[in-house]
């Protein structure tokens, strides 16, 4: 007899374990508002998303399907979610109090330096081909300074080229403009290119 069912995935998702994360820098992107969700606490309203931390012992750590149910991430993911953003949300896995006195996690702001490590992993990762009625995205995303300094009108044509390069993987005007900055391009090349 054929097979005509699959069988239920066990799991419910990718698991982090966020004090072991403590400190750590992350790069979240929501997928879904997970409604209805049973738990041993109950019932309750869920983010899926693909978590990456970025600077794990030993390289980045992927975690593609992963369940966001502290308080504070959640509630961050979902207005992402119903705000329409783009950008990863990117920050340092942080415990804080809350003013009802209760402990949980979130995310600190991040500096420069996370920006461009962030950055960095997203140029690495390579890109899988996009569905056929989509536009297919590039391999990966290259974003390099020039070897030599290069002429005015030559440094903003590179500039553009990256700038659309970076649009096509994804990326928003903030993210773009942040990664190409801190590899030397001028901001105002990047200005005039977005």
């Amino acid at each position: 007899m054929s097979q005509q069912f699959a069988a239920p995935t066990t799991g419910s998702g990718d698991a982090i374990s966020w004090e072991d994360e403590a400190g750590r820098l992350v790069m979240i992107t929501p997928k879904s508002i997970e409604a209805g969700m049973v738990t041993e606490h109950g019932t309750v309203d869920a983010v899926r998303a693909a978590v990456v931390v970025l600077d794990a012992p030993g390289g980045a750590v992927d975690y593609p399907d992963a369940i966001l149910f502290p308080t504070a991430l959640r509630s961050r993911a979902s207005r992402w979610l119903t705000d329409g953003e783009t950008l990863p949300i990117l920050g340092r896995v942080s415990k804080v109090t809350f003013k009802n006195g209760r402990s949980g996690w979130n995310l600190a702001d991040f500096d420069d330096a996370d920006v461009k490590l962030a950055s960095d992993y997203l140029e690495r990762k390579p890109k899988f081909a996009a569905p056929a009625s989509a536009p297919a995205a590039p391999a990966q995303v290259a974003v390099t300074a020039p070897a030599a300094p290069a002429p005015q009108d030559d440094a903003a044509a590179v500039v553009a080229t990256l700038v659309g390069k970076l649009r096509a993987a994804g990326l928003g005007d903030d993210q773009i403009t942040k990664s190409l900055v801190a590899k030397g391009h001028d901001p105002a090349d990047v200005a005039l290119a977005l």
